[in-house]
């Protein structure tokens, strides 16, 4: 008959992970801590940029427009809303909340400007409100010059001071 032996006691302990678990969690910290820093040196960057001037933002807009994708009619609104939200957050003007009627009824008073940069925006005026009711003015040198024309107004009204006694 074969010989019974009893279960054999050994100090040792048996390990947690052996050594290529414990590989695979350094790996993993290495992978998680590398991530957490990209995503922080991204944060920081984002939050230490300035915020942009209405400026900024206006000719910003004015650059991503796309004259393939619209007609004159369309560009010409998308050239008011640009500006009348310039006017709006630099000038605190109300422009942005009237209808096209009652901001060209009061344009002709626009007290705050000097009067080289009133007339500038009157003839801006004039042509946008040309491209926006004109039959097909499609020509893609007319829409370049309209979109440079609220370029340049827009340096202008940046480059000026609202007149204090005439507010």
């Amino acid at each position: 008959m074969p010989e019974i032996n009893d279960i054999i006691e050994t100090s040792e302990l048996t390990p947690l992970f052996l050594w290529w678990q414990w590989t695979l969690i350094g790996i993993a910290l290495v992978i998680a801590l590398t991530l957490l820093v990209t995503v922080c040196k991204k944060t920081k960057s984002i939050s230490r940029s300035a915020p942009l001037s209405p400026l900024e933002i206006a000719l910003h807009k004015l650059k991503a427009l796309d004259l393939n994708d619209m007609d004159s009619n369309r560009l010409a609104v998308h050239l008011s809303i640009i500006v009348r939200q310039y006017l709006n957050k630099q000038w605190a003007d109300i422009a942005l909340f009237e209808t096209d009627e009652e901001f060209h009824a009061r344009s002709h008073k626009l007290e705050k400007f000097p009067d080289t940069i009133a007339e500038q925006f009157q003839d801006y005026l004039t042509a946008v409100s040309n491209h926006k009711y004109a039959p097909n003015p499609n020509h893609p040198a007319a829409l370049e010059s309209l979109i440079k024309k609220a370029e340049v107004l827009l340096n202008a009204l940046n480059s000026t001071t609202p007149n204090p006694s005439k507010s």
